[in-house]
């Protein structure tokens, strides 16, 4: 029984409550003992011969795989638990762990609603116990608030079934407008569990047959309210999503309109989502908590280049002196959708980075393909905010077709002349030992150089020339007048009639196009 202890202690929720016909709310040890005592004709012998027939199916050389099945067979059968999903309420106390003891007396709304959902669960014979936030955490013992909160994105995937609680919903037609789909928390709790049904204001079911999420109505309903297509929900995994495919920046834009009554919540309800973890720190405020989750994920995954996809208002300069890190998920709001472009979404080049993104203790750490644009006017929908209504194509930076017209395709252009006035720094492309291969869309950040610089790289002369001797220490963040980091531009081969998608250009001529690879500490 040690693997089954061990399951309980470890992966099960602190908490869990009986569903009938007594509501009894017990501790981890009980409900080991519960769990024993419904297997009380299942000793180690029976266990033993049931490894044994499971061996005879998967193998001789695989027992701890087959000891491990028996574990999981039997904690379906004894041990399988409900979750709730639900709005707090807003004009009643709800139940919680602390009233628990006296709280069966006063029957008030919240208690009501705590019966229903053991109600409901207790009509499904697979399930043995329940669990709701609301009474389940002791939210008064620091250390217990944290484990629950940082578990709770897997004790939600390993219900049994997730009961979600519609108040503010009569039927289908209205569940889109359920003030459900606005919180922050709610997010994990749809996409987490495996298996969900759908429960209107006076507790009548919305869908039909054993899973929510795979009724088509439904579906309809939470992509309409929520954003999220039924194929993002049904093959949904924690992390960053496909890196070529934006997967970051749209898990961030599904929790961007979502509200939390604590602020740090924004980002310790994203934990499961990105599957990274964090310590809760009620005080350290919004941003901090946000840019501690971004940190989470650039060290837990490599070439998360998405995190860059984002417009508006960079996070303070009291938590880090970069500015391109956001300050919240409504920054990806202004994130370009890659499914839009279609040079974007073939986008998926095999090599690795050579260099992987990340931050220092001052700095973000980006490879860029810095790029000299040269136009007489920077067009202003090149400046984009995350309210932006402003198309994504802004602009065109040339770049010759082949090298033999080189001196006849550019003309010499000086730093500070009209042709030259702004450098890009693109960062969806793939740099090889000698070449660079990049789309036609780039991706980027608008960039400024030093102005102690710009004296000595006039002197340069040409673009080609000061390009070659550009440094990273040469180079910041462009936030002027309304730049708001993200832009989107489009490179262009002159003498090139057809659309061209995607380009490779060999590294020691990129100085003659104005381009440059370079390590940039932004």
């Amino acid at each position: 029984m040690d693997g089954l202890r061990e399951r309980v202690f470890n992966q099960m929720p602190i908490r869990l409550l009986t569903v009938g016909p007594e509501i009894k709310l017990l501790e981890r040890s009980e409900v080991f003992q519960h769990i024993v005592l419904k297997m009380r004709l299942i000793d180690e012998t029976a266990f033993k011969r049931m490894v044994t027939e499971k061996i005879s199916k998967v193998g001789s050389e695989q027992r701890e795989e087959a000891e491990q099945e028996v574990i999981e067979d039997l904690m379906r059968k004894y041990a399988g638990y409900a979750v709730m999903s639900h709005t707090w309420l807003q004009n009643e106390p709800e139940v919680t762990f602390s009233t628990w003891p006296s709280i069966k007396d006063h029957r008030g709304a919240g208690y009501e609603k705590l019966e229903e959902f053991c109600k409901v669960v207790a009509k499904d014979p697979g399930v043995s116990f329940a669990w709701m936030d609301t009474v389940c955490i002791n939210k008064d013992s620091s250390s217990e608030l944290d484990e629950s909160i940082r578990s709770m994105y897997r004790w939600y995937r390993d219900a049994s079934i997730c009961i979600t609680y519609l108040a503010d919903t009569s039927s289908l037609n209205d569940m889109a407008r359920d003030r459900w789909f606005t919180r922050g928390w709610t997010l994990q709790e749809l996409v987490a569990p495996r298996k969900i049904q759908f429960y209107n204001k006076t507790w009548t079911r919305l869908g039909f047959g054993d899973n929510d999420k795979e009724h088509r109505q439904v579906l309809w309903v939470i992509e309409a309210a929520s954003g999220i297509t039924h194929l993002e929900l049904s093959e949904f995994t924690p992390g960053v999503g496909d890196r070529h495919a934006g997967g970051l920046s749209r898990r961030m834009v599904w929790a961007a309109n979502r509200t939390t009554t604590r602020g740090e919540d924004t980002a310790y309800s994203l934990m499961g989502i990105f599957g990274v973890s964090i310590s809760i720190a009620y005080g350290e405020g919004a941003e901090r908590a946000f840019f501690r989750l971004i940190e989470a994920i650039l060290t837990a995954f490599k070439d998360v280049f998405d995190v860059l996809n984002w417009a508006g208002r960079p996070i303070s300069s009291n938590i880090h002196s970069s500015r391109l890190i956001p300050s919240s998920p409504r920054c990806f709001l202004g994130h370009v959708n890659i499914n839009n472009w279609p040079s974007l979404k073939d986008w998926k080049p095999e090599v690795p980075f050579l260099e992987s993104i990340g931050l220092t203790h001052h700095r973000f750490r980006v490879r860029l393909l810095v790029i000299a644009v040269w136009c007489d006017q920077i067009p202003t929908p090149l400046m984009r905010g995350f309210d932006s209504s402003l198309p994504e194509f802004t602009g065109e930076t040339v770049v010759p077709q082949d090298s033999e017209n080189r001196d006849k395709l550019y003309p010499t252009y000086r730093l500070g002349g009209k042709s030259v006035n702004s450098l890009l720094g693109a960062w969806n492309f793939v740099e090889e030992q000698d070449d660079v291969l990049f789309p036609e869309v780039c991706l980027g950040v608008p960039l400024e150089l030093q102005t102690t610089r710009l004296e000595w790289l006039r002197e340069q002369g040409t673009v080609n020339k000061w390009m070659g001797k550009l440094d990273s220490s040469d180079l910041h963040v462009n936030l002027n007048h309304n730049i708001k980091n993200l832009v989107t531009f489009k490179v262009k081969h002159v003498m090139s009639r057809a659309p061209i998608l995607h380009y490779k250009w060999s590294k020691k001529h990129l100085p003659l196009a104005g381009m440059k690879v370079l390590t940039a500490y932004l």
